[in-house]
């Protein structure tokens, strides 16, 4: 399924390469060739020799290619900063008020200081980048306001960090994790990470759906990486399997799958046999130390995707229901 916001976050991600584009062709053209001198070569030499009236410890030359720099500093800024925002915190770029009436107060201004001073090749790209800004904010709000439920899924909104609320008897954690490719060596962006676990009482507490009430969507970056911020989870009561993280895997060309339960070091339950099966598997071992740092746990996992999918028990497809996955 490709989520819906696809379209305002690609609309979004255009508007932005396109003003980065010409922030960074202006850059070069300002310290590389001749497109940004005069065509007049007297009068660059007049004005490399010329103060302005602010102040003679620069010339008019100068201030030219200074201006010229930081003009297109700032494009990049823009470029950068919107491009960011769009692909990795999409519902902070779009709920924000103020971070969307900032961009388009400044593509505003870039139109009209290209309308009045600039030639057709820069204003043709802002008003591209323009358009796209401003149809990316309607896309969003459209599809916020006509999705139901079931069309604007947890996986839709996913990012590359999630939390889940701690208990209050859990001490505090912090899972690290990175998707690898089959090879184990290419990190696997846009891949759908779910994890389920139980609270401090060791029970998952499921809800009226029954789907656990700690669970998380994560869906990670460009570098494989993923982090839940999550309270210790305990053993089931009176049973003998220690304390665990589910974690469940899909995405683009990746089939559902589960990996091995994120277990912890100091876990009295731990056998023998499971830490020497985690330790065989190398850095992709499942079986993790959690050293404290500032008082919270750090957990840190590779995980290595498999080339076949697993078949899910109907009572544990929670995450691909909620997804909309079949």
């Amino acid at each position: 399924m490709i989520p819906l916001v696809v379209l305002p976050i690609g609309l979004m991600t255009l508007s932005a390469l396109v003003i980065l584009a010409l922030g960074t062709l202006h850059l070069v053209y300002t310290f590389r060739g001749p497109l940004l001198t005069p065509r007049d070569p007297a009068l660059q030499a007049r004005m490399s020799e010329v103060h302005p009236v602010i102040t003679r410890q620069t010339t008019m030359w100068r201030a030219w290619v200074g201006f010229n720099a930081s003009h297109s500093m700032g494009a990049i800024l823009f470029g950068l900063v919107y491009g960011f925002l769009a692909n990795a915190y999409p519902e902070i770029l779009f709920k924000s008020p103020f971070l969307l009436a900032v961009g388009l107060a400044m593509l505003g201004g870039f139109t009209v200081l290209g309308k009045r001073y600039w030639f057709r090749i820069p204003f043709t790209g802002i008003v591209i980048s323009l358009v796209c800004y401003v149809a990316s904010m309607l896309a969003w709000w459209s599809i916020s306001a006509t999705a139901s439920a079931a069309e604007i899924t947890a996986c839709d909104r996913a990012g590359p960090q999630a939390e889940i609320s701690v208990d209050q008897n859990a001490a505090p954690l912090l899972l690290e994790g990175q998707v690898f490719q089959s090879d184990g060596r290419t990190p696997a962006a846009g891949i759908l990470v779910y994890a389920h676990h139980t609270g401090a009482n060791g029970v998952y507490d499921n809800g009226p759906d029954g789907a656990p009430r700690r669970e998380a969507f994560m869906r990670t970056g460009t570098d494989g990486r993923f982090q839940l911020r999550t309270g210790r989870p305990a053993p089931y009561p009176n049973r003998t399997q220690p304390a665990h993280i589910h974690l469940h895997l899909w995405g683009p060309g990746v089939p559902h799958q589960w990996t091995d339960d994120v277990l912890f070091a100091d876990d009295p339950l731990l056998t023998a046999a499971e830490r020497q099966r985690s330790e065989a598997a190398g850095r992709f071992a499942w079986v993790t130390a959690t050293p404290p740092e500032g008082g919270e746990l750090i957990v840190r996992r590779a995980i290595r995707l498999k080339t076949q999918g697993d078949r899910f028990d109907p009572r544990m497809r929670f995450g691909l229901r909620t997804c909309g996955a079949s």
